[in-house]
């Protein structure tokens, strides 16, 4: 429960608290973690050796940020460990679906940083669903 404070003319309540019970907004802030490292991965890449194919520095940035996704949503996210398995195999399909939205995006429009931008957005509402369903599901005990 939030904590609420009440004065004499007012009263607050705890919404940074309630807020960070969610795993939505947990995961969301992990996310944005994960989200910048993928794209400064990306940048820096990209700013060492502007030739690289945007998949490429793409795959490279997205593993990179799967590793800090992983530790973020066990030990803050959901509070638990879940399947390495699991989340690999759930990255992997987050990644196919990140790059098959880097492709079409590449089709219009010819910034790759941004095309790698509008993958990096869409793809983790899989990944939540997937994620909080199945990786680092709670287990039922018996009894």
């Amino acid at each position: 429960m939030p904590n609420a404070t009440c004065s004499k003319n007012a009263c607050s309540l705890d919404l940074y608290g309630l807020m960070l019970k969610s795993s939505v907004v947990r995961f969301a802030i992990v996310g944005v973690g994960a989200t910048l490292t993928h794209l400064c991965v990306a940048a820096i890449l990209l700013g060492l050796n502007p030739s690289l194919h945007a998949l490429s520095v793409n795959t490279i940035a997205f593993c990179v940020a799967v590793f800090v996704s992983y530790l973020g949503h066990a030990r803050f996210t959901f509070k638990r460990s879940g399947s390495a398995w699991k989340y690999f195999f759930t990255s992997v399909l987050g990644l196919l679906i990140n790059n098959s939205i880097v492709i079409a995006a590449s089709l219009f429009v010819p910034y790759k940083l941004l095309c790698i931008a509008l993958g990096t957005f869409i793809a983790p509402a899989f990944v939540y669903l997937v994620s909080s369903r199945w990786v680092f599901q709670r287990h039922q005990q018996n009894g």
